[in-house]
């Protein structure tokens, strides 16, 4: 849990590097950061310190806007990534049709 992943067509893991915060230094001149729990989005655990580190370093040490996804299914949890500095916060359907949005 808490490595830095790409993959392919969603399902094969292609990269994984430990040091996600390394990859935050290296990306700073980047306006955006994207983070994606695929843990929790796949209801194998979750990353919440981790990715909220993420938004709160992102936003206060290099000034990023941050996007994050991924297993948010309460709007607490949506609250507090906004607050911990997310701009934007990505959510599936069943999220919304539980809070009676569509």
């Amino acid at each position: 849990m808490g490595k830095r992943c790409s993959w392919c067509n969603g399902r094969r893991r292609e990269l994984a590097v430990a040091d996600v915060f390394g990859l935050l230094e290296r990306f700073k001149e980047y306006p955006w950061l994207h983070v994606i729990d695929l843990d929790a989005a796949m209801r194998k655990g979750e990353n919440n310190k981790l990715v909220e580190e993420l938004c709160r370093r992102a936003k206060t040490d290099y000034g990023m806007k941050v996007r994050v996804g991924g297993g948010i299914r309460t709007t607490a949890r949506v609250k507090r990534l906004v607050k911990l500095g997310a701009e934007q916060v990505i959510w599936g359907v069943r999220f919304l049709s539980r809070v009676n949005l569509i």
